[in-house]
């Protein structure tokens, strides 16, 4: 699908200019930018922010705290990863479309994994 990233990438971005509050696009293209290769326009730094940006729009989305912990895993970055799970398992009122259930699960596995 490396072929088709810059329309994957204009899709997300036309998505998240007519809503500036859709957490989804967000991850979306935060997911983007952390898999294309740098070389090809990808940058984990600016995944990072994008995520930090759908958190900061809805503290209480989390998903998007898990995906951001999950990238953190992944590169390594074992301490801060689990400082985002342990934020995420402390989230009272989950506004994530499951209400957090799996969420939270899929924390305390991958918690267990640090």
């Amino acid at each position: 699908m490396i072929y088709q990233k810059d329309v994957i990438k204009a899709a997300l971005e036309k998505t998240i200019s007519l809503n500036k509050k859709n957490i989804d696009a967000y991850l979306g293209l935060a997911t983007w930018y952390f898999y294309v290769p740098e070389i090809l326009g990808g940058s984990k730094s600016k995944s990072f922010q994008i995520l930090n940006k759908a958190i900061s729009i809805d503290h209480n989305y989390t998903m998007a705290y898990f995906v951001k912990a999950d990238f953190l895993k992944r590169t390594q970055q074992n301490k801060q990863a689990k400082k985002v799970l342990k934020a995420l398992l402390n989230i009272k009122t989950p506004s994530s479309v499951s209400g957090g259930i799996q969420d939270k699960a899929n924390a305390v596995n991958l918690l267990s994994k640090l």
